[in-house]
């Protein structure tokens, strides 16, 4: 596993948090985006990430928990929900005040399954040996505008979870990150980060950090590329991807297929 966030060129702070751990046989990401603009967009994620890592780590205390990955991290970011309405409770706001808001993504790999719960945006793929590609998480945008989302996680819980469960196979990668890396990198990037990890024989933690800080230093006449916080996960299998005969060729798929 890797994971790695950068503030960027352009925001003040870095409001994006995330974890990446091992529990038993199971892979663990959690990433959350505080609200941009909100003051309290910071400490909002970091409320959810933890509470969300030590719900994950307490359920599969229960070694039966490790077959069900989409139930593991659907009470996770239920307890991280729970978390945040406790802080507003301690605060007596609703988190107005403060703006306790944030964007989750919850991801438990098992060897067999990806499990993934997310409120908001940002992005999630697996990158299959064969060059297809499966979208995760559908970002819950308000109205299709890139910096408004129309669910997340704060003292009162606004819009509605989402919960997947996808078979994994051999030598599949997941990507999971924030909008400030899914909102402007193009449809190649996937497979960019696939070539990463073949060059760098599997090493998913420094490939994660390359690609935030290549991210935060792109420009163009006008500025910086991304004017957002760069987060990213990436669960692969622990070394160089073995890719199949035409890998390269094919084509990126929108739609999510069947699980």
């Amino acid at each position: 596993m890797g994971l790695s966030s950068h503030q960027g060129h352009v925001r003040g702070e870095n409001q994006d948090f995330g974890l990446a751990f091992r529990a038993g046989d199971c892979q663990v990401v959690c990433i959350a985006d505080g609200l941009g603009g909100i003051s309290g967009g910071r400490d909002a994620s970091r409320i959810a990430v933890a509470a969300a890592a030590w719900s994950v780590l307490a359920t599969l205390q229960d070694r039966a928990a490790a077959g069900l990955p989409s139930l593991v991290s659907e009470k996770a970011l239920l307890d991280a929900a729970a978390a945040l309405a406790l802080a507003g409770i301690s605060e007596h706001t609703g988190g107005a005040a403060r703006g306790l808001r944030t964007t989750l993504l919850v991801l438990t790999a098992t060897p067999a399954a990806f499990g993934l719960a997310y409120v908001g945006d940002g992005g999630g793929l697996v990158v299959h040996s064969t060059g297809t590609i499966d979208t995760l998480l559908h970002p819950q945008k308000a109205n299709g505008l890139a910096h408004v989302v129309a669910a997340s996680l704060g003292p009162v819980l606004e819009g509605e979870p989402q919960v997947v469960l996808a078979e994994r196979k051999e030598g599949d990668v997941v990507l999971l990150g924030t909008d400030g890396v899914f909102d402007r990198t193009l449809p190649s990037f996937p497979k960019s980060v696939l070539r990463a990890l073949v060059e760098g024989r599997g090493d998913a933690q420094a490939v994660a950090t390359r690609v935030v800080g290549d991210l935060a230093e792109a420009s163009d006449s006008s500025g910086y590329i991304c004017d957002d916080n760069l987060t990213i996960g990436i669960v692969g299998p622990g070394s160089a991807p073995a890719l199949a005969p035409g890998f390269w060729s094919t084509e990126y798929a929108e739609e999510q297929k069947p699980c």
